[in-house]
Parts: C-alpha cells; structure tokens; sequence
C-alpha cells in the first residue's frame, strides 16, 4: 500500500476464493493497521449475509463492526453499507472504501483508498480505466489471486 498521506490509490483485486473469507483476513489486518474502512456492498441482504459472517465465521473469535442501520460511535472501525451514496461526515471518518465484487461503482470519490474485489478479469479494458484514472491522480495497482490467498501483481 502506498503510505503517502495525500496519496490516491485504488487497489484492483481478482479474485477467486470468497469475498467473505478475504474480507475477514483484510479487516483483521486494517484493524491492527488502526484502519477505519467501510465496507460497500450492493443490497441488503449482501449486507446482511456479510455481517452474520463477520459475528460467527471465526470460532475463536469475531470481527467487530456495524452495519450502516446500526448507531456509529468514533470507536467504530469497519461499517458495512448497502447505501449508494453515504453523507460526507460519515465518510470524513474513514480511510478506506471496500467495494465487494457484487457491488457497480460510478466514480471513485471522498475516500484516499479503495480496495476494490472481482471475480473477473478483463485486462484490456482494465488497460483504458487504469489510464483514465491515472489521470485523475490515482495510484493504481492491480493484484490477481494465483492461489488461495496469495497475490501476483498484475501490470
């Protein structure tokens, strides 16, 4: 990740294992880093799928969050949102946007990082986008699943 305070990055990943288990991996890791992401994804039962997951995938343990229906408080650090658009204040309070694969965006805006999830790859049109947003100031950086959990970047 590009640590630069006034950086712009959108990081593309394709995937192939689930969203779910790599998102638990992710937020594990973004809370330790003291991350505060939020989490789009493209209905409410995608929402609510995703949150029942988060409370009891790990036996051990879970991974605390809210959905965007809950009360957010500031010690809230991973928010899981059905919502299109989100008010400025809220998203003032986070670092990250996490766009699930099911989840179409229009524009990348508010957020400094997006860490955006697919199930599919389509290099030459991800060639054209990369350049527009490159133009726009964005550090792009593509990454693709070769093995479960292991990443080979993509140029």
């Amino acid at each position: 990740m590009n640590d630069t305070p006034n950086a712009l990055q959108i990081n593309f990943y394709f995937i192939k294992s689930n969203f779910k288990e790599i998102l638990t991996k992710l937020c594990k890791k973004l809370l330790d880093e003291s991350h505060k992401s939020l989490v789009s994804v493209s209905s409410k039962k995608e929402m609510e799928d995703l949150d029942k997951f988060l409370w009891i995938n790990d036996k051990q343990s879970f991974l605390p969050h809210k959905t965007i229906n809950c009360e957010i408080t500031e010690r809230d650090n991973i928010i899981i949102t059905d919502k299109v658009s989100l008010p400025n204040d809220l998203c003032k309070k986070f670092d990250t946007l996490i766009i699930s694969p099911e989840k179409r965006i229009k524009s990348f805006e508010i957020f400094r990082r997006f860490l955006v999830f697919s199930y599919k790859v389509n290099i030459k049109g991800l060639e054209n986008y990369k350049k527009k947003l490159k133009k726009k100031g964005y550090t792009i950086k593509c990454f693709e699943e070769s093995q479960t959990f292991k990443w080979k970047v993509i140029n």
